[in-house]
């Protein structure tokens, strides 16, 4: 197994599209973008499957249509995973679980369907959670980056990564 088994990236809360469209413009031209010419080749490369966390029916068709595009095309794999939050709310997500199940839920049945070890809170150090995986995220070791996300590089992963280790995460890969 690698590093990092499954990766959550928090790139669109249904919040985030509530915005005026031209503060929405660049960065669902961006995201559209990184799904369309980035990531498949990144999770191809690595046997990455790419599930979506969120509800389509806020996103804008053309990145619904990358994203489905992706999800497909990568469906076959299965040992590693990126959860991307696109369109996502908590509240959204608990309540597509007890649609979905007829039993009490649990983490399994969310979209995320596992605790997560790690946050990395990227964007000029603020330490709000902003509605990320609030249930998964019960027990996980927090570290705030003052870089954004589109600056945030594998060497800065690494560290936060290996100074968490340090403090005593325990990593279920």
């Amino acid at each position: 197994m690698g590093l990092v088994d499954e990766l959550s990236v928090y790139l669109l809360s249904k919040e985030n599209l509530k915005r005026d469209q031209s503060e929405l413009d660049a960065v669902l031209e961006a995201e559209t973008f990184f799904l369309e010419y980035l990531l498949p080749d990144f999770c191809n490369r690595h046997s990455i499957r790419v599930v979506h966390a969120g509800i389509k029916q806020y996103l804008p068709d053309s990145m619904n249509h990358q994203l489905e595009k992706l999800c497909n095309q990568t469906k076959g794999y299965l040992k590693k995973r990126i959860n991307l939050l696109l369109g996502y709310h908590p509240l959204d997500e608990i309540n597509d679980a007890c649609a979905r199940t007829s039993d009490e839920v649990c983490i399994e049945d969310l979209w995320v369907s596992s605790e997560v070890d790690l946050v990395i809170r990227t964007g000029g150090g603020s330490a709000m959670l902003s509605n990320f995986l609030p249930l998964q995220c019960g027990y996980a070791n927090f570290a705030i980056v003052e870089d954004f996300f589109n600056d945030f590089t594998e060497e800065q992963f690494v560290r936060v990564y290996n100074d968490a280790l340090a403090l005593g995460m325990k990593i279920g890969l």
